[in-house]
């Protein structure tokens, strides 16, 4: 099966979506990346539902990607990028009449469970529930002391960096690095 791949930074956010020549499923599906990685960390997995005739759209949040830095990092919290990512899924619905189906690996999983908790719950009067839900090595939205006590571990110098200037820019450049 062929698809199109069209990429785009449109109002602050890198958009990288794989549409097949045949659609077979109607429901779209949204990749969210995790830390310290951009909308390019899913293109085997786009391709993969490309080819099964999924539309995939993967976005990068600010400051993340191709996407513009709008704050700098170490004030981007996940209810900052939570904002991001439910306004993506509104203006998806809108597009394709269709909520999507949410993919998150690592930080975007902790946003994906936000998400689920506080944007797409009917019975809090939220938003609609999405169709599903998809977590890629999540972090848990309630405890971040875990990646931060393997990342003191396995690189402590670059720790100390991030905590003297802070932000990860010293330790993370590179999607090969990250």
């Amino acid at each position: 099966m062929t698809y199109t791949i069209a990429h785009t930074v449109q109002d602050g956010i890198e958009r990288i979506v794989y549409r097949p020549e045949v659609k077979r499923f109607e429901t779209p599906i949204l990749m969210q990346h995790g830390m310290w990685h951009g909308a390019w960390c899913w293109q085997s997995w786009q391709e993969l539902f490309a080819e099964w005739g999924w539309e995939s759209i993967a976005i990068s949040l600010p400051g993340h990607g191709q996407s513009p830095v709008q704050r700098p990092i170490r004030w981007c919290t996940l209810g900052y990028y939570l904002q991001f990512l439910a306004a993506e899924i509104e203006q998806l619905q809108q597009r394709t009449f269709q909520r999507p189906i949410l993919m998150g690996h690592s930080m975007g999983g902790a946003l994906t469970q936000w998400v689920l908790k506080y944007v797409g719950d009917p019975s809090t009067g939220s938003g609609q529930a999405l169709p599903a839900a998809v977590l890629v090595a999540p972090w848990t939205s309630h405890n971040m002391l875990g990646p931060v006590f393997r990342f003191l571990r396995l690189y402590p110098i670059g720790f100390l960096l991030c905590i003297l200037t802070l932000t990860t820019t010293p330790t993370v450049r590179t999607p090969q690095r990250a």
